[in-house]
């Protein structure tokens, strides 16, 4: 297929604009990418696409996500709301994810999907939770996963905060899922070994995660450093103040694994981090939604860490995420200098190389051989936009701005605002339902 009549922005290395571009598409993956003009007379025969000159760019990517939490929205809170994030934890998302069925399961992961698609994601690092339905939960994201189109690289939060036979369900549907990616390997779908956090895992528990992963050559996605009860609760319990030297320790600190949040870190912990090869996902919304801090970016990027933007399952639309990610550490640092080029390199740059490492396919750029995974922007610039400033209109215009199709692996998922790969009322009318009875259960 050749789309034209686009104007591309390619995150590639020297993030490259295409004014009155096009792109060839074939098997999945770009083939070539250029002006309209010189690709038109090579390629006349082809099959087209009219972008009617929407704005093209890679598919978005969230390096770290709940799907579990798509059927919490709106519900009703009781009693006196929680006054710290532990109490977030306990009387909420830790209620909730005990009376989830697989049926609940499996529409969370298809309102999630539905989303992604709508908002231009065609990639989600899933990070799941459910005690009361462990084995075979993988399964049903993966098969949602299949059925939209979309890649998903998923975990199951293994946690003692349930006993041990929950603990070793969740360890076992980790191997479980992992051992079948390695026998049916997929580009759309990959696993990672999840934890929730140092808090609420003992030494034990973590050993027998550490065993399974390099047994299987894994990397782990967990929770770490979200605010200051990670370091208070490790303390505690396990009598480190240190959640990183801890699992640095007991061998979870490797590489292909991912730390979601890394608030509560110092120049010593970053540096640990780094060394051990493990990238950190940042995710400002979900963090001042819980009033746990601010996670010092800047530091990071200093220590030479790889950092993602995730959105912790508060959203699908990453431009929204860009936006709030961008002005954090200007409000946080009372100066307007704060947050500068890190941001770009972020979402230009280190997401087209986290997902291709965990997913070994190349992700996340526009660029040939790399995966078609596109989406089209309606957006009217009300001022010039070029290669040097299209970083600028990304911030503050296209998060107002509509994605009017979506392509993962070369096949379009919406197009010019229709879904194509389910009967997105059907869906959502189920899922009120479901929510309803979840929400009763509670």
């Amino acid at each position: 297929m050749l789309i034209y009549n686009a104007n591309i922005i390619t995150f590639d290395p020297q993030n490259s604009f295409i004014e009155h571009g096009a792109i060839l598409v074939r098997n999945g993956l770009i083939e070539e990418i250029g002006t309209g003009s010189l690709l038109a007379k090579k390629y006349g025969e082809e099959e087209k696409y009219n972008a009617r000159q929407r704005f093209i760019l890679p598919g978005m990517i969230i390096p770290h996500f709940h799907i579990y939490s798509a059927l919490a929205r709106g519900i009703p809170v009781n009693g006196e709301p929680p006054e710290n994030f532990l109490q977030i934890l306990q009387k909420f998302w830790w209620r909730l994810d005990k009376k989830l069925t697989p049926e609940d399961i499996r529409f969370s992961a298809y309102v999630a999907l539905i989303d992604s698609i709508k908002s231009g994601t065609t990639t989600l690092f899933d990070h799941h939770a459910g005690p009361g339905s462990v084995a075979g939960s993988l399964d049903i994201l993966a098969a949602v996963f299949a059925e939209m189109g979309l890649r998903g690289c998923l975990s199951y939060e293994v946690s003692d905060r349930d006993g041990e036979k929950i603990a070793r369900a969740g360890i076992a549907e980790n191997i479980r899922f992992a051992e079948k990616c390695a026998r049916q390997p997929s580009p759309s779908i990959a696993a990672l070994f999840g934890l929730h956090a140092s808090f609420t895992l003992s030494d034990e528990t973590l050993r027998a995660c550490r065993e399974a992963a390099d047994g299987l050559n894994l990397g782990f996605h967990f929770h770490l450093a979200e605010g200051k009860t990670d370091r208070r609760e490790t303390k505690r319990k396990y009598g480190c103040r240190s959640p990183v030297q801890r699992l640095k320790k007991l061998g979870i600190l490797r590489d292909h694994s991912i730390a979601a949040h890394a608030i509560d870190v110092d120049e010593k912990e970053r540096r640990i981090l780094k060394e051990c090869g493990v990238t950190v996902v940042h995710n400002p919304q979900s963090n001042m939604n819980n009033g746990v801090g601010f996670a010092d970016v800047t530091k990071m990027i200093d220590a030479g860490l790889m950092v993602g933007l995730g959105t912790d399952g508060m959203t699908t639309n990453l431009f929204r995420e860009i936006q709030a990610a961008a002005l954090l550490p200007k409000h946080e640092k009372r100066d307007p200098r704060a947050g500068g080029e890190w941001l770009k390199k972020i979402v230009t740059g280190n997401h087209a190389r986290i997902a291709s490492d965990i997913f070994q396919i190349s992700l996340g750029r526009l660029q040939p051989g790399v995966c078609a995974d596109l989406i089209f922007v309606k957006y009217d610039p009300p001022t010039p936009l070029y290669g040097d400033n299209f970083w600028q209109h990304l911030l503050f215009g296209f998060a107002n701005s509509t994605v009017e199709s979506t392509m993962a692996g070369g096949k379009f998922l919406m197009k010019d605002g229709e879904i194509l790969v389910c009967d997105e009322e059907k869906i959502l009318a189920g899922a009120r339902e479901k929510a309803k009875k979840l929400w009763a259960r509670l």
